[in-house]
């Protein structure tokens, strides 16, 4: 606190001063790692003098939807065709839980088109897929996967909704391949994919909370 005195500013220490120091002291831990960075701690690391710290940069998740049945919202669907909302929740799921969503679209059922959805997913730190998970006529995603260097981790889950789903690699790219039902494939986010990211950005796990 300062006063005015005799054409000089006087400092002396009042009740409600902050002495030198008093917020940390030299080798005194700042911010402990491992956490989501909010505007507060954004101030006390700039109080502490830091100008940078080390990041964790955020996971690009690649989503597809598969499905002749789909449109995307805004066109206009065919007398057999219903709006896909999948990749869409995802997304806004993979933002909130601290990812970088890269949509791929729709993919019709087609090989063709599954296999051009894994190369445009390349470079992503995961590839997420809703639709073609079971074992129908249509559902091609796993089989194309499985001829092409897919190494499976698991395959169907005893939970409903969400039993339909899968977990491998292509390369070093994981990949999530989840039922194309709305609430099975958002049931199936919450217990595989959103600790997925946690772990990619370095946070302890927790229990899901949607």
């Amino acid at each position: 606190m300062a006063t005015w005195k005799s054409g000089r500013f006087r400092n002396w220490a009042g009740p409600h001063s902050t002495r030198r120091h008093q917020l940390s002291g030299a080798g005194q831990l700042c911010l402990a790692k491992g956490r989501v960075l909010t505007t507060r701690d954004i101030g006390v690391i700039a109080s502490c003098g830091h100008a940078r710290v080390p990041v964790r940069r955020k996971p690009r998740i690649a989503i597809l939807a598969t499905g002749d049945e789909l449109v995307d919202p805004g066109a206009l669907p065919g007398p057999d065709q219903i709006f896909g909302s999948n990749s869409a929740a995802i997304a806004a799921a993979v933002v909130a839980w601290g990812g970088e969503p890269i949509d791929l679209g729709i993919a019709p059922d087609r090989v063709e088109a599954i296999a051009a959805a894994v190369d445009a997913a390349a470079g992503a730190d995961m590839f997420v897929t809703s639709g073609g998970a079971s074992v129908g006529e249509h559902d091609l995603v796993r089989g194309w996967l499985a001829t092409h260097g897919f190494v499976p981790g698991f395959w169907k889950i005893a939970i409903r909704p969400g039993k339909p789903v899968f977990f491998g690699l292509v390369g070093d790219m994981p990949v999530l391949g989840m039922s194309g039902n709305p609430v099975s494939a958002l049931v199936s986010a919450l217990i595989f994919l959103r600790p997925a990211i946690a772990a990619m950005l370095g946070l302890p796990a927790s229990e899901p909370v949607f």
